[in-house]
């Protein structure tokens, strides 16, 4: 019988961010988590995390900001 050592990389993720009333607007970061998935390991927060570091770094940039008639 062939065994396997389970042996945890981090590796790249995507994460896709949506807003809650338009699923269609979306932001896609890539983070590092380890891989195989890991149960005690928060990926969602890790995912924020790496969003926050990305807009304080002005990786993710704001290109216009526009009125929204209601």
């Amino acid at each position: 019988m062939k065994t396997f050592n389970r042996k945890f990389r981090n590796l790249w993720h995507r994460a896709v961010f949506y807003h809650s009333t338009n699923p269609d607007n979306t932001i896609e970061i890539e983070f590092k988590a380890p891989f195989p998935k890991k149960e005690n390991v928060d990926y969602e927060k890790l995912a924020i995390e790496q969003f926050n570091q990305e807009l304080r770094s002005k990786i993710i940039k704001i290109r216009d900001i526009k009125h929204v008639l209601t």
